[in-house]
Formats: C-alpha cells, sequence, structure tokens
C-alpha cells in the first residue's frame, strides 16, 4: 500500500466516525498508524537549524484518549515541540467530513487546564499566533509560498460530535500558517507527495530557526569583548551578535534554573524553545501551582531589555509570571576561541505584568498598502 491508499482509507471512515472503539475506527487507527510509517522513511536524517541540527519525528493521533473525528500524522523536532500540544510542527489533518486532507504548518493548541489537557479558550490569540508566524515569511518569493492556504476548514462544525472536538478543530484551523489542500478526489501519487512534504519541511526549519534566536539581550549590546589570554594579556576581538546574544541567554538561563533548583521546591522545566516563556516551575508541594519564568539576559545594567509581543501577551494572561533579569554579565573569549560569561546580578520580579507605561515600541510592523509606482530593477 502507499501513503495514498491510506489517505484513502482514512477518509472513507468518516463516513463511520463512532466517538467508540468500534472495528471501522480501529481499522481507521491502523491506517493512521501505517501511514505515518511510510512518512517517516520520507524524512531526511536531520534538519539544519540555525547553527545546530535536529533529527525530525513522526508520531500520530486521533484515537488516544477518545477517538477525535479529525486523525492526523504529525512531523516535527523533539526538542522544538515534545509534544502535539507545544511548539510547531508539520500535520496532516483529515477533514471530520472525508472531504480533504491537509499538510499543515500548524503549532500546539491545547493547555493544562483543571486536571487535564483541553483546548485553549482563546482562540483569537492562536490566531494572532499563526499571524506573527506568518509574517516571518514577508519577503519570501512568491513562488516558494505557491499554493500554500492561510485558511483550513477541517468540516467539523456541521457534525454531530461533541462541543470538545468542535472546539479542538476550530483550535487547529485558526493554528494553521501554511497548508497544502488535497481533495479527497484529487489526491496526488506519493511522489507529488513526498515533494510537498519537502517544501514544507523548508517552512518548518525557518520557523524553528526564528524560534531557536535569542531574544532576551538588549538591542544596545556590544558585538566586542575582551580576549583573554592563559598568560593575562588581552585584546580586542569581534564576535557576531547572534552568538553574543545566544551566549548571554545560555548562561543566564542556566544561572535562573541553579537559583531554583538549590531551592528543592521545584521541578523545573526548559520550554523556552517552543513556549513564549522560558521555564515552567511545578511546585512539588502542590502540582496544580505552575510557575511560568521569563528570563532576560544581559551585558548592559538591565534597565531596559527587550520583549517580544508574544512574552507580554502571555505575561499578561497568566498571572503566576516571573520576570528574572541578569545583567551586567560579563563576557570574554577564552583561548579555544570560546565565549565565556561569567557574574551579572540577578533581579527578580514576582506575579510579574507588564503596564503599558513600561513599554516603549522600538519598530512597527507596517502593511504597504495598494498602489504606488513600481519599477523592475534590471
Amino acid at each position: 500500500m502507499t501513503v495514498v491508499d491510506d489517505m484513502k482509507f482514512i477518509l472513507a471512515s468518516t463516513a463511520y466516525y463512532s466517538p467508540d472503539s468500534t472495528p471501522e475506527m480501529t481499522a481507521r487507527g491502523h491506517a493512521v498508524k501505517s501511514m505515518a510509517e511510510k512518512v517517516r522513511a520520507w524524512l531526511p536524517p536531520e534538519l539544519q537549524i540555525a547553527d545546530e541540527t535536529a533529527t525530525p519525528e513522526v508520531d500520530y493521533g486521533g484515537q488516544r484518549g477518545g477517538i477525535s473525528p479529525v486523525p492526523w500524522v504529525r512531523i516535527f523536532a523533539r526538542q522544538y515541540s515534545p509534544s502535539a500540544t507545544a511548539g510547531f510542527y508539520l500535520v496532516y489533518l483529515f477533514a471530520g467530513d472525508g472531504s480533504k486532507v491537509y499538510l499543515s504548518l500548524n503549532q500546539g493548541t491545547s493547555e493544562f487546564r483543571a486536571g487535564k489537557f483541553r483546548p485553549m479558550v482563546d482562540t483569537d490569540a492562536i490566531r494572532a499566533q499563526s499571524q506573527e508566524t506568518r509574517d516571518l515569511f514577508a519577503g519570501w518569493s512568491p513562488e516558494l509560498l505557491r499554493g500554500l492556504a492561510s485558511d483550513v476548514d477541517l468540516g467539523v462544525s456541521a457534525l454531530a460530535v461533541g462541543n470538545q472536538s468542535k472546539k479542538s478543530a476550530a483550535n487547529y484551523e485558526a493554528a494553521n500558517v501554511f497548508a497544502v489542500c488535497y481533495e479527497a478526489n484529487r489526491l496526488p501519487p506519493d511522489q507529488l507527495l513526498r515533494e510537498d512534504l519537502t517544501r514544507m519541511l523548508g517552512l518548518l526549519s525557518h520557523v524553528y530557526c526564528a524560534t531557536s534566536r535569542p531574544n532576551g539581550v538588549t538591542a544596545t549590546e556590544t558585538a566586542v569583548v575582551s580576549r583573554k589570554t592563559l598568560n593575562g594579556n588581552s585584546h580586542q576581538a569581534s564576535v557576531a551578535d547572534s552568538q553574543l546574544r545566544k551566549a548571554i541567554e545560555d548562561y543566564s538561563l542556566k544561572v535562573v534554573k541553579d537559583t531554583y533548583n538549590t531551592t528543592g521546591l521545584w521541578d523545573i522545566q526548559d520550554v523556552s524553545k517552543y513556549r513564549s516563556w522560558h521555564l515552567e516551575l511545578t511546585s512539588r508541594g502542590d502540582r496544580n501551582l505552575v510557575v511560568r519564568v521569563t528570563v532576560k539576559g544581559t551585558a548592559s545594567d538591565g534597565t531596559s531589555v527587550i520583549l517580544t509581543d508574544s512574552e507580554v501577551k502571555a505575561a499578561r494572561e497568566y498571572s503566576h509570571t516571573v520576570l528574572v533579569i541578569v545583567h551586567s554579565v560579563r563576557v570574554a573569549v577564552d583561548t579555544e576561541q570560546n565565549l565565556v560569561c561569567t557574574g551579572g546580578v540577578m533581579r527578580k520580579f514576582d506575579f510579574w505584568t507588564p503596564a503599558d507605561d513600561h513599554l516603549a515600541p522600538i519598530h512597527y510592523r507596517y502593511r504597504v498598502p495598494a498602489g504606488g509606482e513600481s519599477h523592475s530593477l534590471a
């Protein structure tokens, strides 16, 4: 069987959808698993993400913890998306009415609430995050984005299914960044499906690259640091801004983790690659108490730091947010050309909510209007 054969079976099974484990739903689950195994064989061994590599993986769902009208097959890198509830990934989403399947650049749309993962309540916030991510592709050649849809319809709203299934599907639709749509009566052969997947992996890598760029360092950081040698001599050395930012952010994050670790009060999870905050602290005494920590590192005096729009929104929506600033960090280059960070001062703000009068815009996103004069350049 081919991937197309599995797709056809999965789409046809929508006529027999049941939230219960019927023979038809069991057969659908086997087809989803079969498709996932075939797609796994199409993946390259590595994705290049900025200065590092990531291993692409595949998982599948729609039948765990309740049978969903929208089965799926997901392609992801674990350090950027450890589960389907977090981070960005590619996903084949099967419309609940059997009309189509999408290959979507999508994102986690669930949150831990009332003791279990449930669909996020704020669909508008998901939609805003999708647009913000779409903006990362501004300036790309139109040819690279040709035929990709920013809107998807999973055909669930009119089905006789529960409200949670409808909410989950609505969130998937809002979370779509770009998608390839395959109509059920016009599914392409495996070769074209594989070419589309390769193309979409390029978009996923671009999003992962943007995610991996540190944003905790102020825009005024210098890219010149002191090169210290073993014999005590020193001179000035040029260092790429991105290297400096990453070194300071990694150091600051480690300092904050170590500080919380020493208390013995928290289980600490680094979520910086796929959330709008850096650490999640779960109280060992009260598992329902989860604190989000946003970390900002800088070599300056820390009187100002850069916040992203998503960081501001996340802090305003969640009361148990802490801002930790590690400032006055000293940076040197050792004899093996490694950046070494030391020292600094740590300031902590509990129950942090960024106020409007403490925020100053540093740039604007301008939507260019139609019209104007255009001239082709030789």
